[in-house]
């Protein structure tokens, strides 16, 4: 294992992937998500009628394309599926969970990194997707989604005579 030197101090790529981490992290927070095109929509104002909204999270998404589908994977540990709304308009996923945060009574919290409230994910996804194929499903904390490409836009195979 490799070794960066800075002042005379090792430091390990491990740690240097920890804090890696930590900044993506803090810039999501703050910009969005650039990288993947997906934002998280929110906000923790407070509302025209005087009443504190939910707070908002982001949830950790895998997206990958097969040669006639795409695939979305969102975790969402601790969300029924009933509090799950998965819509398509105009080219975009919507997607919408609500965790909400355990009633433990009169307690003293000494560590909480578990987040609540409602996360919203916007993920373009083109026109090459036909809307009908929308699939999705809650199993084991993960929400999958599957959106079969249109016919015009899979890769046909040509035979050769």
């Amino acid at each position: 294992m490799s070794r960066f030197l800075h002042n005379g101090c090792s430091i390990s790529p491990e740690s240097l992937a920890v804090v890696g981490r930590e900044l993506d992290g803090l810039l999501e927070h703050f910009f969005g998500d650039k990288r993947t095109g997906c934002a998280t929509e929110g906000s923790t104002d407070e509302t025209s009628n005087g009443q504190k909204p939910l707070q908002t999270w982001k949830a950790p998404l895998h997206v990958w394309e097969k040669e006639d589908a795409l695939q979305i994977d969102v975790e969402l540990p601790g969300v029924s599926k009933d509090a799950v709304s998965v819509t398509y308009e105009n080219g975009y996923l919507n997607l919408q969970a609500e965790r909400k945060a355990p009633d433990l009574g009169e307690h003293k919290t000494l560590h909480n990194s578990f987040r609540y409230g409602l996360f919203k994910q916007r993920i373009s996804v083109g026109e090459n997707y036909d809307p009908d194929t929308v699939q999705a499903s809650l199993v084991d904390g993960i929400l999958s989604i599957r959106l079969n490409k249109k016919p015009q836009v899979q890769p046909k195979k040509i035979e050769i005579l």
